[in-house]
């Protein structure tokens, strides 16, 4: 059925100034195919399973574009069978999804040399565009992989961390905290304090942002989304909810003023 839907919408598409008719009569490859459907994490509603999803996708191979983006806006598509289906901040912020749908896909992209493919998935039951707990399973990172984390991989990298990480702690040290920036312990409180910021102004953004939807348009374009995130949790988000941050960490290390 998906190969007809494609084979059709191509044939339809007009022939480019200068070609004839017979060369326009496949005028160009799917470069994004994005699916909207009921879903776990082996099947869609679209009768689209782990079983059948190799078939299917090696049919439509030819139709694909080496860079094409196969987005699966479906429940649970990107979320391995034991993970948690509403742990949202793990299916945001963890890599994961082996033996998904959503794995599968890319899988057959890989098995179809379409090196620059990705299939993106969601790690969570929610809704079918704007659930923002979304993974990039990319051809590049081998059959097999765990679906890559959208948030750590192009909103807050670990350069982003650790940037955050060290505006912490210096802002701990200014309001007078004796603390030793190289405290294993410290560091460890630290990260899990920020990336815990890092949710929750990326959930933010998702609800709060004018324009287009962030998990929406995210798989599409996804360096562009990073931006906007990114603006507003350096604006907005953590202007307004540092202070809170600061605390968590002194307070879950106990820490005395000196």
């Amino acid at each position: 059925m998906i190969a007809k839907v494609i084979n059709a919408a191509l044939a339809r598409v007009p022939a480019a100034s200068g070609t004839s008719g017979g060369v326009a009569s496949a005028p160009g490859k799917v470069s994004a195919l994005a699916i909207f459907a009921h879903g776990t994490p082996q099947w869609c509603s679209l009768s689209i399973t782990k079983s059948n999803a190799p078939t299917i996708f090696k049919t439509i191979a030819p139709y694909l574009a080496q860079n094409v983006k196969v987005i699966l806006y479906t429940c649970s598509s990107g979320r391995s069978p034991d993970e948690a289906e509403d742990d949202w901040f793990s299916g945001t912020m963890r890599s994961g999804g082996k033996g998904s749908l959503a794995s599968t896909v890319r899988d057959v992209l890989a098995a179809e040399k379409i090196e620059g493919g990705s299939a993106w998935g969601h790690a969570t039951v929610g809704h079918v565009s704007r659930n923002y707990a979304l993974r990039e399973f990319a051809v590049s990172a081998g059959k097999g992989a765990a679906g890559e984390s959208y948030v750590t991989k192009y909103v807050f990298t670990k350069t982003d961390r650790k940037k955050a990480i060290a505006s912490l702690l210096t802002e701990i040290t200014t309001m007078g905290y004796t603390i030793a920036n190289d405290d294993p312990k410290l560091i460890t409180v630290a990260t899990a304090e920020i990336e815990r910021a890092f949710y929750a102004a990326y959930a933010g953004a998702n609800k709060d942002l004018a324009g287009e939807n962030v998990a929406e348009e995210a798989p599409m374009y996804a360096y562009l989304t990073a931006a906007r995130v990114e603006e507003y949790w350096a604006k907005t988000w953590w202007p307004k909810n540092k202070a809170k941050t600061v605390t968590a960490v002194i307070k879950r290390m106990k820490l005395r003023k000196s």
